[in-house]
């Protein structure tokens, strides 16, 4: 009688592994599409949702990776105790009209990089500066809005939010 459970048993698991199914990534929206693709033997996985025009992907090398797109993924794995630099510096005014001033609080060993992005990601400005210790900036030529300033030397950042009146 034992057997015939334990035959019973085992039968009904080898039935459940094959007839298991694969868990996949889906979008879940009114317009949209998932599908996976098997390119040159490597699988990739497409998803597209309203407003979204592009393939969702991923670079990633051993400090970064690079997500593109919308849809996020559900895990997000990084270096643990990781220490993020930052720069030094002060600027003012904000809100700024024509220019603000840039005072660097630390010395630089490299050069500085200002890059200056608007709300939708747009590159506005991007110049480099040998080792200033402050500055003016002029930004007259920005539209009223808000902005995203990022300086960069000394292998740190600091990024700053401005806004043009």
């Amino acid at each position: 009688m034992l057997m015939k459970h334990l035959y019973f048993l085992l039968i009904f698991l080898i039935n459940i592994t094959i007839h298991a199914q694969k868990i996949q990534r889906s979008t879940f929206s009114s317009s949209g599409n998932s599908i996976q693709v098997t390119v040159l033997n490597k699988e990739y996985y497409v998803s597209q949702s309203i407003g979204q025009k592009s393939i969702i992907g991923s670079l990633k090398n051993s400090n970064y990776t690079i997500r593109q797109g919308f849809q996020q993924y559900l895990l997000i794995a990084g270096k643990p105790n990781q220490t993020v630099l930052k720069f030094s510096a002060s600027v003012y005014p904000n809100p700024v009209d024509k220019s603000i001033k840039i005072v660097l609080n630390e010395e630089l060993t490299t050069n500085l990089v200002i890059t200056i992005y608007d709300i939708l990601g747009r590159l506005q400005y991007q110049n480099a500066k040998k080792h200033p210790s402050k500055f003016d900036l002029d930004l007259s030529f920005l539209s009223t809005g808000t902005y995203f300033m990022t300086l960069i030397a000394n292998g740190k950042n600091q990024q700053y939010k401005l806004i043009k009146n």
